[in-house]
């Protein structure tokens, strides 16, 4: 409806009279080109849940990636400043993993 108002008002002002208008000419001149409006199916409707469940789980998955990088990177670079050698984030990230690992193991 937007788009038509704008084809017939200039200022695009939006009040209930002149869109009460618009539609019924809209209706009466363009009736032939609209097409009657369908619900969805109960496929598409589950379709559409499962699609905004993924999304979540996604963003889930990159929010706690971005977790564990940044920390990552902030004991990798303390470490770093210890042990020259762990300068390399994925060795770094490795040695320090496999020593929390190794110290759960004695506890």
């Amino acid at each position: 409806m937007a788009r038509y108002r704008e084809a017939f008002r200039v200022s695009g002002a939006k009040d209930d009279p002149s869109d009460a208008e618009l539609l019924m000419d809209l209706l009466r001149f363009h009736r032939n080109r609209l097409r009657a409006w369908l619900p969805d199916t109960v496929e598409t409707r589950w379709l559409q849940t499962l699609v905004e469940y993924r999304r979540k789980l996604v963003n889930n998955r990159i929010r706690h990636t971005n977790r564990i990088t940044s920390l990552v990177n902030f004991f990798s670079s303390s470490a770093a400043s210890v042990r020259p050698e762990l300068t390399n984030l994925q060795t770094g990230s490795y040695i320090l993993l496999q020593r929390h690992h190794s110290h759960r193991r004695c506890e």
